[in-house]
């Protein structure tokens, strides 16, 4: 008996534990193929959208990758040498852009003092004579705003630095308007070529005085100080009318309003270039008889 026991064979009884069924794990392959597919619909769709250049240069990658990088290698260095650095076309866009904004709001700044000195004009006579003395222009450096004399004494009495009651008022106007804006501006006054009589005083000391005068006044008129940039007084050295220097035009005080990209080389500039042509035609209010000297 004990011999027929232990000739028996040991029967090893394997249980499998979990529940895949019949299918296995053949859905994990099902499911990757999809997966491939939806990547591929999806790729393709992609290149469809792409431009003809871009679609040639991946047909390019995909034909013969190592040529293809070469010669990508050398496409970007031309492109260096030609165009500069990446991102250049760019940066020059959001400057031009900038720059519209800039000379869009200098043509709003000077719409806005000429309304305001016909609104002023309309309700004091006095202002209405003033304000044909009154030139307002766009320039390659910025908004210039030019106060003539005439025959007579407009602003200043013939050799006086102290501005005219009638003519404060005037710059009361043009002060509001100026003190809405966050524009630094230059002030400049300018003399005629004809010699300042007394001893002691020329024409350069006047027409510093004059520019003094105004910058006195539109900060008594509330222009924060931070805005000034320069005063500044050129006798006749800058002549508005270089064919007749002794011409009464060339007596006159000037307010620039410098774009931000000019502000930096307007302090030595002259001020004489031509009109910029993002500005309107400039409208001269000076009365017909003082027109075009």
């Amino acid at each position: 008996m004990s011999e027929q026991t232990t000739s028996q064979p040991i029967i090893v009884k394997k249980v499998r534990k979990g529940g895949e069924g019949h299918h296995g794990g053949s859905w994990k392959v099902a499911f990757a193929d999809f997966m491939t597919a939806m990547m591929a619909f999806f790729l393709v769709m992609w290149i469809i959208g792409l431009d003809q250049e871009t679609r040639s240069a991946i047909a390019g990658y995909f034909q013969d990758p190592l040529d293809f990088a070469k010669k990508s290698s050398g496409n970007r260095l031309e492109n260096l040498l030609e165009h500069g650095a990446p991102g250049s076309d760019e940066k020059k866009q959001r400057e031009g852009e900038s720059k519209d904004r800039e000379i869009n709001e200098m043509s709003a700044i000077a719409q806005e003092i000429k309304q305001a000195l016909k609104t002023a004009s309309d309700q004091n006579p006095q202002l209405e004579d003033l304000s044909k003395y009154v030139k307002i222009e766009g320039t390659e450096e910025g908004l210039l705003l030019e106060f003539l004399e005439s025959l007579g004494s407009v602003f200043f009495d013939t050799g006086s630095a102290q501005l005219k009651p009638e003519a404060k008022q005037l710059f009361a106007v043009v002060a509001k308007v100026l003190t809405k804006h966050d524009r630094p501006f230059v002030v400049d006054g300018h003399t005629d070529a004809r010699p300042y009589k007394q001893t002691g005083y020329n024409n350069i000391y006047l027409s510093q005085d004059r520019a003094r005068s105004v910058v006195l006044e539109m900060l008594r008129l509330g222009v924060p100080e931070n805005r000034i940039l320069a005063v500044r007084g050129f006798g006749p050295h800058r002549l508005r009318n270089k064919q007749d220097p002794y011409h009464y035009t060339n007596r006159r005080v000037t307010i620039l309003l410098p774009y931000s990209w000019e502000q930096s080389s307007v302090l030595g500039s002259s001020g004489d270039g031509p009109l910029s042509e993002a500005f309107s035609k400039p409208v001269d209010i000076r009365a017909p008889s003082e027109q075009k000297p």
